[in-house]
Formats: structure tokens, sequence, C-alpha cells
């Protein structure tokens, strides 16, 4: 049996291997890199395209490799920092890197030091490019423009605990429960002078101090969760991320009354003692008078009952074309000319007037009568960036407090806020996850220029 063993082995060699010659082959694994099995033979170096890697690649005839096609990439290697080597063997552009405009958005220009696609001034792709982000008011829109105010911009000063002074809000009236906190007692009215919100987004407001005061543009802050007391703290030191505004007119005195500029959010003041003369914060007196409003090409609309538009010259041209007498509501700028909200008589429905930079007023719209639940005055009132009249209304109900909106177009009045709509659980301050609601009790509404 042991003599058989040479010959089985032998026959079992023959059967299971096949043994190539060096330089000859039967596929191309038995070549080494680089190298084609042709006709049995290895050959180095390439004929035609066929025998290269795939379409990115041609053969050189010259010099039988395989080299890159233009325009082609096999690696990373081959693309620039900011490119990719695609799926088709293409550098392409990589993502949320630019090489040229076109790879960036319409809102967007490229870096071609950084190859990144930056926002135009002004433009957002989310609320967070919108620089004044802690205002809950700001927001990115469809455009992918940031907007720093609601989209009628009339705006609460409330408290989140009725009869405490050390705990006021502001809010969008419609959205009371976006309410932001952060201001120090009886702060945001002085002499019956209000907060203006700002086109900027940002609010300019009151400080007061006893029979003086300050402005400064409210910066929201953050409310503190006392984990040993397990309570919710009011925001401390409130003022400390509010700049002042400059009022170099009244030296050492108190500004009296603010105006702000439509479209530039620049401000205008007068003083304690000279409440008639307008400075600028750099001190520069601008106009004298009862301003009104402001508007973006410079014109004011001065006066109360007998009115005049003045321009940056001082010039004025007096106001046409109104009621012989009429109770006066509101006004505000409107593009390059001006808006009055007024009434008639006590028990006539308020009026939205227009007057253009020429003086000339014309009737607008007469405003629809209020709900019955919410009977709101005709004496009163404030006007909408939309035109709008937003009115507050008063009342003991279950509504509790309510502010009615009467309609631009005249059509419709109904009520957009109401202290009986606040939610279950708001402004709990006991509670983990706080929930704020803005409640009028005896605040006001303020809005922009």
């Amino acid at each position: 049996m042991m003599r058989l063993l040479p010959t089985i082995l032998l026959v079992s060699l023959a059967m299971g291997c096949t043994f190539t010659p060096p330089g000859e082959c039967q596929s191309a694994e038995d070549c080494v890199f680089g190298a084609r099995c042709e006709t049995g033979v290895c050959v180095m170096g390439c004929d035609a395209d066929e025998h290269c890697a795939g379409d990115w690649e041609r053969c050189e005839s010259s010099t039988r490799r395989c080299a890159l096609r233009e325009g082609r990439c096999s690696s990373q290697a081959q693309c620039e920092t900011w490119e990719l080597c695609g799926e088709g063997h293409t550098c392409e552009t990589s993502p949320n890197l630019c090489a040229e405009e076109s790879d960036c958005g319409s809102h967007e220009d490229c870096n071609l030091s950084t190859h990144l696609c930056q926002l135009q001034e002004g433009r957002c792709n989310s609320v967070e490019d919108c620089g004044y982000g802690a205002t809950p008011w700001a927001s990115c829109d469809g455009a992918s423009y940031c907007t720093y105010a609601p989209a009628d911009d009339v705006m609460m000063w409330g408290t989140l605990s009725e009869g405490a002074c050390y705990r006021d809000a502001v809010s969008p009236v419609e959205f009371p429960e976006r309410a932001k906190a952060g201001f120090g007692c009886y702060t945001g009215i002085f002499n019956n002078e209000y907060a203006v919100l700002l086109p900027s987004g940002g609010i300019v407001y009151f400080e007061k101090g006893g029979t003086t005061s300050r402005l400064r543009i409210f910066t929201p802050d953050r409310f503190t969760w006392r984990e040993a007391s397990e309570y919710w703290e009011y925001p401390i030191s409130p003022y400390d991320n509010d700049p002042i505004v400059p009022t170099p007119g009244c030296g050492e005195g108190s500004p009296y009354s603010v105006v702000v500029q439509a479209g530039t959010s620049r401000i205008l003041y007068t003083c304690l003692g000279s409440a008639n003369d307008w400075y600028d914060t750099a001190g520069n007196l601008l106009v004298t008078g009862w301003v009104q409003a402001w508007n973006q090409d410079g014109l004011f609309l001065r006066g109360l009952t007998s009115l005049e538009v003045v321009d940056a010259t001082g010039a004025s041209t007096p106001v046409t074309g109104l009621p012989a007498s009429f109770g006066f509501l509101d006004a505000r700028a409107d593009g390059s000319g001006f808006w009055i909200a007024l009434a008639k008589d006590p028990d006539d429905s308020p009026e939205r007037w227009r007057v253009d930079a020429a003086g000339v007023a014309t009737r607008q719209v007469v405003y629809a009568d209020p709900p019955s639940e919410a009977p709101a005055e005709s004496y009163s009132g404030l006007l909408s960036r939309s035109g709008a009249l937003y009115q507050s209304v008063y009342t003991n109900g279950p509504l509790g407090d309510t502010v009615v909106r009467r309609s631009a177009d005249g059509s419709t009045a109904a009520i957009v806020y109401s202290e009986g709509d606040m939610p279950e659980g708001s402004n709990d301050f006991s509670e983990r996850t706080l929930r704020l609601y803005t409640l009028m009790h005896i605040s006001y509404l303020f809005a922009g220029p």
C-alpha cells in the first residue's frame, strides 16, 4: 500500500494545477499590476481607449499609457480643494462650497477666498441668520429676507404678574405667548410718552428713575431657574445689556419724548423743559414743534388739530382737506406721506386719512364698528403698519382686557387679544417649563414709526 502513494500524488497534482510560464497568461490576474492579458501574453501599456480603466481615461499612443481626459478625475488629488471627484469621475463643487456665484442662492455671494456662500446683507436661510435673534418676532421670510417685526407691528407693553412693576414684558399684541422680559420698575413710559418699535426690530424705551429718565434700546434677558427654591427668577440687572441712546441735546437733563424715522431707525428726542425742540443723537436741533411722525423722505408731520408737513429745511406746508373739526387718534409715516386716524365725533366710527408730501389729505377708509362684546371707543387707537386700527378695551367680563383690530380696508373688526384666552399654567414661575403670556393690566400698545 505504501508503494502506491507517489503515483496517487502525481496524478492528483496533474489533475488540480495548471502551470503558466512567466510572461504568459490566461487572464489579467496572471500579469503584474498595470499589464493586461492579450492573446495569452502579458502586455504592458495600452493600445486603445478600451484598455483603460474607464471613459474618464484615454490611451496615449506615443507612450501607450492611460491618461485622464481633460476635466476628469480618478481621485480627489486631481481636484481643487473646494471640489470632490464625483461618481462620474468629474471634479464637482463640494456641497456647501462654491466656485462661482451660480453655485450659491440668489440671496448669497460666493467668497472666492474661502469658496463659501455668504449671505448678502439683510438676507437669511433661517431665523438664526437674522442678527437680532433674541427677539421673538424676528423671522426669515419666504424670499430669504430678515424681518424684525410682526406682520402688523403693534406691540404690547404689559406684565407677567398683574400689580407687579418688576415683571414687565413686551410681545406682539397678537402673539402674547411670545413675551420677552428684562425691565426695571416703572419703565417704558415717561410723562405719557411711550416706547417705539424700531424698523430694525429693537425697541427704544424710557428708563424712569423718579422724576428723571433716559432712553435705552431693549435687549431681551433670560430667566434663571433656581434649583434650591425651584423657581424661575425674573432677569436681574436688566439694564446691563440695554444700550443708552445718547441725548446730548438735553445736557444733564432728561429726554421727554421720542420719534423715530420710518425706514432708518434714526431717533429724535425732546428734553424735559423744552418739549418742542427735537434733537438727534449727535445733539443737532432738527425741527421744532409738536412732531407726530417722521417719514422715510425726511418729512415731518407736525401739529395736532392744525397740521402741517415740514421738510428738512424747516419749510412748512399746511395740511388741507381734513374735516373742520375732529378728534385726533394717531399718526404714522406711510411711504412718502402720512396716515392719520381721526374721529369726527365720539359716536362716529374712526376714519383713516392719507396726507401726501404736498399736504393734501384724502379719506381712505371708515373703520368697521367694533364687536358688541368689546365696545371700543372712538377717541383712542393706534395705527399699524398695514393701516389697521388697534384699540384697547378694559373690561371686567370673562374676556378680561381685550384688544380690537379694525381691518385696514374697513370691512371687519375683531378681538385679536384677550386676557381670558391665557392658557392654563401660563406665568407659573414654579413650573420647570416656563410658559409666558403678556397681560395688559393697565399697560399700553405701541408700534413702529
